[in-house]
């Protein structure tokens, strides 16, 4: 099936709404928040290894995903993001950020970033990259995934404008970077950043820890 991929980001789409409300009515906020992220990462691992194992002309593109970068200026887009969620939410959060929360949303934000990339960049990247309007579709379900977060008993600063036009906006802006450098290394290291500024600030928001 020529289109299987973006079926399979909607079906993942699909189920995770389920999934958190599940969580997010019997489970403490933050139980709710790991084991979502928890059952979202078994969704998107398990789909990406699928696409790897049985689609080879996918496998050996993704592969030239993590390597040398072209038009290596390029990359500095990534971390526009960054920079700007570690003002706006992050350094304003310092003062209540301690090591074992800090360390908490480090290892949410290393397994976040890694699987997020590769499996709605990279591997969409290696099906779709000369065409706009499946990376389109890609991007909004990525956005309409991040709906799934309000099932969950957490505040968000800026509500879902902010939870679900940001990604929408990062995830576009890190899909347009991948595709002109032919890499994701960076915006995986760029993603990494930008939850860990996002997760601490939400930590703190919702004394999580």
């Amino acid at each position: 099936m020529k289109h299987y991929l973006i079926i399979l980001q909607a079906v993942i789409v699909i189920l995770c709404f389920p999934v958190f409300y599940f969580f997010g009515t019997s489970a403490s906020p933050l139980h709710s928040f790991v084991f979502s992220f928890l059952a979202y990462w078994f969704f998107i691992a398990f789909g990406s290894t699928a696409v790897v194992i049985f689609d080879q002309k996918a496998a050996v593109q993704l592969k030239e995903y993590f390597q040398i970068p072209r038009k290596k200026i390029l990359i500095l887009i990534n971390f526009i993001p960054s920079a700007a969620v570690l003002f706006i939410v992050f350094l304003p959060a310092l003062q209540n950020i301690h090591v074992r929360l800090f360390s908490t949303v480090l290892v949410i934000a290393l397994f976040n970033g890694t699987f997020e990339e590769i499996f709605w960049r990279g591997l969409v990247l290696s099906k779709y990259a000369s065409s706009a309007g499946f990376l389109a579709v890609s991007t909004c379900l990525f956005g309409i995934y991040h709906f799934a977060f309000l099932l969950l008993p957490l505040k968000y600063q800026g509500g879902a404008p902010n939870l679900v036009g940001g990604a929408v906006f990062m995830g576009l802006i890190w899909l347009i970077v991948s595709r002109y450098t032919k890499n994701i290394l960076y915006s995986i290291f760029a993603h990494i950043l930008v939850n860990c500024f996002t997760f601490s600030g939400l930590f703190v928001d919702n004394q999580l820890l």
